[in-house]
Order: structure tokens, then C-alpha cells, then sequence
């Protein structure tokens, strides 16, 4: 997976491509966003574009011919390292050392994947190689780096020197591109960080004119009525004591337990509505009726970015690992991320390992969903490919990708079986033939089917067990026990089963903590994500705060109640599991056809709200 370029390399590249560009054209003043998209329904405007149709509740692409298709495609379908780079001590994939010329290998790989029933090329892939060699039947979707070069979004986005640059830079990076019929359209990134506190500190160390920070100020002071001792209820500063000081340097803090939280939101906001609309006009400005597909999130999406983008981009993109080994996704994901948005949903990276591979690879480093064998690889694929084939808003999908990872790590360490083929470019006989059993554009038509819970399913043995990624709710019928969110937009999937004596409530979620929000970079027990479950039968409300043991209050009283529970995180994701003991149902025991009825809440950080469930359901029988 291509990771985000860090802050010291984002100021690199910026330095290197202000100074190559030179200046340039004016900036666009931010407005509403111009009327120059495709249409979005059945009828094309150009006969050689792409398109997208939304006609019916299900989203489709559409070619220039006029046919809809899904995209199911594969990235990094490059060379490989050349000759004086191959290395032999961590062999890494070498077309110059497995074919005589660059055409051989072309024509190979291209028939490979028609074969396998792909039918896109992804980012990072050798595009002109192909494109020589007949790649007639392949679309593909560059990727133009064109904020990263910039900077952007944590360099200035309102300095006109920068965004005349970026006007330049996007006419000589998709120039290359403008007659070529089978470009979908344009990312104009890649896993941009977008973290909120980080983006929000760092705007503080603009110097005084940049124009970014003066947003930041203006916006605090609108807040606060420019009034000082308003904003210390929510602020801790440094450095700086009212706002004109704070106009010329110093930073903020946020306090525990206060209101700020909204500032920062409000600013990314801001900051993401900046970012799009100039990429949009960028891209534009050279390719006026090109599709654009936004900066592919890596696996994780702030809410305010996702709406923010939803009113700039024509297809919004992000990565997705699956949250369990047997291939299946967060439920919410990809729901949530068009309800944010409302466009459609191209699902830019999916992955799948397994730790019986023809190259080596120990998958050790990057976390990525990992099966014993390539049997189980292939299975899980095939379930994780299905699952996010059906959902309507979802038009395409893109494996990462085409070879294995070097066995000993590449430059960043990631060392994965991810490949269709190994480092010695053989196939995965298993893998690619349960792609080529796949028939994408009829999954899509036919879209998904969801139970929709009824009766609360019997629990396995050991609910606890393997309480690790990609493991923990895995045994759990979650296909009968998914609860639906009571209201759209929900950051998280919650999962229920029974067993005797307890009713057990699951919730798989993202989280989106950030100790660069507080001075002592330690979030406080008042800001973490919390769990609340509340049974309106026993006036019981049960309270489960991350790195907390839970607590049991009914009328206002605390009691003294033991009960399972435990909590996973890693990598932006978080599972909360808590056993509701049958007792507080009134009940002894908990038996089939028996109702219960409960109120679930999920709060993110700083009380962020991530979901509610209200139902009254059944149990079902065992």
C-alpha cells in the first residue's frame, strides 16, 4: 500500500516543485462548484469519455461506448526493479530478468489478466508499456500527486504563488493523458493525512500571512466573539495571550471535557472544501469533462473530509481492508462513506495475504488481512470481492496488487503476499482462477441481499476467543446478530448474540483518537470513545470508556456489577465487546422467543456521536 508521504518530505516536494514550476496563472476564488460534471445519468455528452450512470439505485460506470461495467482492476502492474536495482539478497519483482523485452512482458501480463477477468489497470502501474502493447480492453486511473507536490493541505492553500503552480502542474502531469479514451479519469492523490489535530497544530506554525492561518484565526474568533476567556474553556494556549498575540505566533491545546473539538472540526472542514475545490478546478482546467475520483483514503475517513469532498469529486475513493480474515468488510464503511458524501464509491485498494506463499513473504509488517494457505486466500478474496461488488453505490475495484512484496520488505518494510503473481511473476493458480469465476457486472446488477435482524442468534463457545485483529466477533453468526444503525451516517457495525446468562453486544468501529489534540499528548478518560447500552426494562444504563473497566448505573446510582467485556485497537480501528448479565433483563435465564429491548450508543472522541441502535428484538431459538 502506498503510504502517505511525510510532513518533512511534503515540504521537500513542495520546495522542489515551486522552484521547477516557476509562476503561473491566477488562482480560482473558492464558490460554488461549476457545472462541467458528465451527466450523471444514462446519456453521454462525449462519445469518447467515461461516465457515470445513477438512473436506477444502483451506480454503474459507463464507457464511451455507451455500456455500463463495473471496474474490477488491479494496481501496481509495473516493471519491477530494473537490472542494476535487483537485488538478490531480498529478490524483488523483475520483468528485465523474466522477459526478453518490454512488449513480451506487456502482451504476458495483459492476457494474464483479461483472463482473469480484470478489466482495469490501477494506480502505479507501467500505463505507457501497456498502452503500446494493446490495451484496448483496459480502462485505467492515474494517479497525479498533484497536492502532495504542493504541500497541500498542510501548506497554505490560499497562497496564489502555490496555486498558480498547482495550475501548472496539473496541465503538465495530465497532458500525457488527454487522448488517451480509456483513462476513467483522475485521483488527484493518493492517502493524503488528513488527521485533524495534526493539520490543525501545523497550521499554527504558518507564519503570520499565510492565509491559512489567518482563516484559523478569523474562524476562532468568530467562535468566541473575540473573546479571550471564552475560548480558555475550550483552549489551553501556548505562547500566546489574547488573540492579536496569537495572530503573530503561538499555539493551541485542546482542554478536556469542552467544546473545542468543534473549532478543529469546523476547520477541517474548511481546509477540505479548499483542497477539493482546487483539484477539481485544476483537473478541469485541462480536462474539462474528466471524471474526477478524489485522493484515495488510506482505509480511514474523517466525516467532514468525505462531506466536505462530496461537493467537488464525481466518484469518492478510498482503500479498504477487510476487518476479518474470512474476507468479510465493515458493514459501514463504504455505506457511510456515500451517505457522506452521496457519490459514488470506488473502492481504490483491497488486499488479502496468506502466509503459505511462492515468494517468502512473512507478512509481518503492515497489518494487512492475512489466511494460512492460498485456499483460504482464495476463499476469503472471492467473499471480500462479492460482499463489496453488490453494494449499489460501489462502481469499481482495484486489488493491490499485480507481484509479491519483496520477501525481506521494501523500502518502507512492507513485506506482504500480495500479489496475483509471485516475485518470479508466476501465477497464484488458486487466487486467479476464483477471480476469473467471478462475474462482477452481474453481482453488481443483482445487488446485495441483508438480513435484516429479527431474533438475536444463539452465542458460540467463548465469545472472548482470539480477541485479535481480524479475528475478534469473527466466530460470531454475524450475518443473523448485525444490528442496523438507527439513523445513516454510522461509524460502526454493532453485533449481537445470547447465551444463558448473558447478552452479548459487539461493536466493530473506526476510531479517529489523536493524542496530538492535547499538550501532554495523552487523551483524557472525558475524550475517549465510550459505549453506552441502556435496557429501558431495568432503568439499567451500562457505560464502557476505552482503557476503563465499565460501569453500571441505574437511577443515578453506581452498582457494584461484574460483567465480560473487553476492548481491541489497532490502526485506526477499535473492538468494544460487553456482556450484559441476564439479571439486568429481569429475566432468569434468557431463553428462545424471549423480547429484549435496548438502547445502544457509540461516541468517538470527544463525544463524537458514531451510531445509535434502538430496537426491541427476539432471541432466537437455539
Amino acid at each position: 500500500m502506498k503510504r502517505p508521504i511525510s510532513l518533512v518530505l511534503k515540504a521537500s516536494l513542495s520546495l522542489l516543485f515551486l522552484g521547477f514550476l516557476g509562476a503561473g496563472c491566477q488562482p480560482d476564488a473558492d464558490g460554488p462548484r461549476p457545472n462541467l460534471s458528465p451527466p450523471r445519468t444514462g446519456g453521454l455528452r462525449l462519445p469518447t469519455r467515461f461516465t457515470i450512470d445513477e438512473s436506477t439505485m444502483t451506480s454503474w460506470l459507463r464507457k464511451p461506448s455507451g455500456h455500463r461495467f463495473f471496474a474490477f482492476g488491479v494496481s501496481g502492474v509495473d516493471l519491477g526493479v530494473s537490472l542494476q536495482a535487483f537485488d538478490a539478497n531480498n529478490p524483488a519483482y523483475s520483468a528485465a530478468r523474466l522477459f526478453d523485452n518490454e512488449r513480451f512482458w506487456a502482451t504476458t501480463v495483459l492476457g494474464q489478466l483479461k483472463r482473469w477477468n480484470l478489466n482495469t489497470i490501477g494506480a502505479w502501474s507501467s500505463w505507457p508499456v501497456l498502452r503500446e502493447a494493446g490495451s484496448d480492453s483496459f480502462s485505467t486511473i492515474p494517479v497525479l500527486h498533484l497536492g502532495a507536490a504542493m504541500g497541500f493541505p498542510w501548506e497554505d492553500m490560499w497562497d496564489p504563488g502555490r496555486v498558480a503552480k498547482l495550475k501548472l502542474l496539473a496541465n503538465r502531469s495530465i497532458s500525457p493523458w488527454l487522448d488517451d479514451v480509456r483513462v476513467v479519469g483522475y485521483y488527484s492523490d493518493s492517502e493524503l493525512d488528513w488527521r485533524n489535530a495534526a493539520l490543525f497544530n501545523h497550521t499554527l506554525t504558518h507564519p503570520p500571512m499565510s492565509g491559512q492561518r489567518k482563516i484559523l484565526i478569523d474562524l476562532l474568533e468568530q467562535r468566541y466573539g473575540r473573546e479571550w476567556t471564552r475560548l480558555l474553556t475550550d483552549f489551553i494556549p501556548e505562547e500566546a495571550d489574547g488573540f492579536t498575540t496569537l495572530r503573530q505566533g503561538g499555539g493551541l491545546h485542546l482542554r478536556a471535557g469542552g467544546k473545542g473539538i468543534e473549532v478543529y472540526r469546523m476547520f477541517l472542514r474548511t481546509l477540505a472544501n479548499r483542497y477539493y475545490s482546487l483539484m477539481r478546478s485544476s483537473i478541469r482546467n485541462v480536462d474539462p469533462h474528466a471524471l474526477f475520483l478524489g485522493d484515495r483514503y488510506a482505509d480511514v475517513y474523517y466525516p467532514e473530509v468525505a462531506e466536505a469532498a462530496g461537493d467537488w469529486v464525481d466518484i469518492i475513493s478510498s482503500n479498504l481492508k477487510v476487518a476479518w480474515n474470512n474476507g468479510d468488510p465493515p458493514r459501514f464503511f463504504l455505506d457511510t462513506l456515500h451517505q457522506l458524501s452521496g457519490r459514488p464509491v470506488y473502492v481504490s485498494e483491497v488486499y488479502f495475504a496468506a502466509m503459505e506463499n511462492q515468494s517468502g513473504n512473512r507478512n509481518t509488517h503492515g497489518g494487512f488481512p492475512t489466511a494460512k494457505t492460498q485456499a483460504e486466500r482464495s476463499r476469503a478474496a472471492a467473499r471480500m470481492l462479492t460482499q463489496m461488488a453488490v453494494v449499489p453505490s460501489v462502481v469499481g475495484i482495484d486489488w493491490f496488487q499485480y507481484y509479491d512484496e519483496p520477501p525481506e520488505g521494501r523500502a518502507d518494510g512492507e513485506d506482504y503476499n500480495m500479489g496475483l503473481v509471485d516475485i518470479q511473476g508466476q501465477p497464484y493458480a488458486e487466487l486467479t482462477r476464483a477471480l476469473s469465476r467471478l462475474d462482477f457486472n452481474q453481482l453488481h446488477g443483482e445487488g446485495e441481499v441483508r438480513r435484516i435482524a429479527t431474533a438475536i442468534p444463539v452465542a458460540p463457545f467463548q465469545p472472548l476467543a482470539d480477541f485479535e485483529p481480524g479475528l475478534a466477533l469473527n466466530h460470531w453468526n454475524r450475518s443473523q446478530g448485525f444490528i442496523p444503525p438507527s439513523q445513516p451516517k454510522a461509524l460502526a457495525d454493532l453485533y449481537a448474540c445470547w447465551a444463558s446468562d448473558v447478552l452479548y453486544f459487539g461493536v466493530y468501529t473506526m476510531n479517529l483518537d489523536e493524542v496530538d489534540y492535547y499538550h501532554d499528548r495523552i487523551i483524557p478518560p472525558e475524550d475517549r470513545m465510550s459505549l453506552l447500552i441502556h435496557l429501558p426494562i431495568s432503568g439499567v444504563t451500562i457505560a464502557k470508556t476505552l482503557g476503563l473497566p465499565p460501569q453500571v448505573r441505574k437511577e443515578n446510582q453506581e452498582l457494584a456489577l461484574p460483567f465480560p467485556h473487553f476492548e481491541l485497537n489497532y490502526a485506526n480501528r477499535s473492538v468494544l465487546v460487553i456482556g450484559v448479565p441476564q439479571k439486568l433483563f429481569q429475566a432468569t435465564p434468557l431463553g428462545p422467543g424471549q423480547p429484549v429491548s435496548f438502547q445502544v450508543e457509540l461516541r468517538g472522541h470527544a463525544r463524537q456521536l458514531f451510531g445509535r441502535w434502538t430496537k426491541r428484538l427476539t432471541l432466537a431459538p437455539e
